[in-house]
């Protein structure tokens, strides 16, 4: 096996020589381990199929093809082409190798994403971010679940600094995101980068949905409260302002079809966005669902049990909440 010459014409790069380097071996980033491998702990014996990271014992292997495939996030059969080999792996390989990679989605927005973003853990730089989360409602154990469930991140340098980041994407691909500031001091809450109105928060993950309730708010923290209070059963986005654009329309129409119910949710003083936008949404089937009079947005929701009576007075979940 030379490692080298298909490194190459994959165009992945490789250290031959470093303190995670042994002689005989050459190394890379380990796919596996992903952001949690700065450097390469990845080594591929020369001369051999094998390879082996020396961070995670188990993320070792005899088979080029699933390691080529984790390093270029592509199929097995696109990999196998780089490799030179024409057999198909076997059912149970093809399954380790998804799993070894879930989620990519949110790999993929760590590799485009600007250097100042960080994932949600339990650094030093992390605690401010972490004790406003807390304030919001937010469980110690959801918030260091944040960044792999819904691409959550914390900014520490530049333009964006203190400020939550929501990534926004489409078939794969960062087109923009929105940093809510953690200060309550700061007069511009949230600043903004791309077209933000032509796409829809998460709008990859509704694709591929199990949820049978979609849930369209204005900001993402109403989104991303309703989402994880929902436990799987409700999803949520948000089209970043009271009303919708057409574009935001048309994917919402494109996802709409996978979802039993669905429902408008927005803040409790949008009475005429809501109204309005009732009426360029009624042909996709969302209803109305309106809050109490002591919470002003969805954000400020705090249980499942709380954010199913709302939706049950809008009509499509009646029943289903004793249920829950």
């Amino acid at each position: 096996m030379d490692w080298p010459d298909l490194l190459d014409r994959a165009r992945i790069p490789f250290v031959t020589a470093g303190a995670n380097v042994s002689r005989g071996y050459i190394a890379v980033a380990c796919p596996f381990c992903g952001p949690a491998d700065p450097s390469q702990h990845m080594a591929l014996r020369l001369g051999t199929r094998f390879w082996r990271c020396w961070r995670n014992p188990a993320h070792k292997g005899g088979d080029p093809v699933k390691l080529l495939a984790a390093l270029l996030r592509c199929s097995y059969a696109t990999a196998a082409e780089l490799v030179g080999e024409d057999a198909p792996p076997p059912d149970d390989l093809l399954g380790t190798v998804t799993a070894l990679l879930r989620p990519p989605e949110r790999e993929r927005v760590a590799a485009l994403a600007p250097p100042q973003w960080r994932p949600l853990d339990d650094q030093p730089s992390a605690r401010w971010f972490v004790a406003y989360l807390q304030r919001r409602g937010f469980s110690p154990v959801i918030i260091w679940s944040l960044t792999a469930r819904y691409g959550l991140r914390y900014c520490t340098a530049g333009q964006f600094a203190g400020r939550l980041i929501f990534p926004v994407e489409e078939d794969g691909q960062l087109r923009g995101w929105t940093g809510r500031s953690i200060y309550a001091r700061e007069r511009v809450r949230y600043l903004s980068h791309g077209p933000l109105h032509r796409y829809l928060l998460w709008q990859d993950q509704l694709g591929a949905s199990e949820a049978d309730t979609l849930v369209l708010c204005e900001g993402p923290f109403d989104a991303l409260k309703i989402a994880v209070l929902g436990q799987g059963r409700i999803a949520a986005t948000c089209c970043f302002t009271a009303a919708p654009s057409a574009g935001q329309i048309s994917r919402l129409a494109s996802l709409a079809g996978r979802f039993r119910h669905r429902v408008l949710l927005l803040d409790r003083d949008a009475a005429p966005a809501i109204l309005r936008s009732l009426q360029q949404l009624d042909l996709l089937g969302f209803r109305a669902a309106w809050l109490p009079h002591n919470i002003k947005d969805p954000g400020e929701l705090n249980s499942p049990a709380q954010l199913v009576a709302i939706l049950t007075d809008a009509g499509p979940l009646a029943g289903k909440a004793k249920s829950w």
